[in-house]
């Protein structure tokens, strides 16, 4: 059984970026779509606009930050549950995440409806 388990195996370079070419890939294109999204607010707009993005940049990656944070640790937590065969407290500890994710959402937008 532990054949079929890809996780199982012992991790050679070629098996590791099989792993993480799909979250390398998605790094490159957010900093691609950053940097023309840079280049058109210069070109189209008014320094005062890129400077505002300048500014709200660290802040935007802070939010997505948090999200994958919450996603990422969320799905190990279930899945190591599910794993074990604890579907109830999977399910627990599923709808604690998404509380936590909407409670967080939820302060973000008042934090940022408030300081605007």
């Amino acid at each position: 059984m532990s054949d079929l388990n890809s996780l199982s195996q012992n991790f050679t370079l070629k098996s590791l970026l099989k792993f993480s070419f799909p979250t390398i890939l998605m790094m490159i294109f957010m900093g691609l779509y950053t940097v023309v999204d840079t280049i058109f607010v210069a070109r189209f707009v008014d320094t005062n606009a890129l400077s505002a993005l300048n500014i709200v940049c660290p802040v935007i990656n802070l939010i997505v930050g948090l999200g994958t944070m919450l996603a990422t640790g969320g799905s190990a937590i279930v899945a190591r549950k599910m794993g074990a065969g604890e579907h109830k407290r999977a399910a627990q500890d599923f709808t604690l995440i998404i509380s936590a994710g909407i409670l967080l959402g939820v302060l973000i937008a008042v934090s940022g409806t408030a300081f605007y």
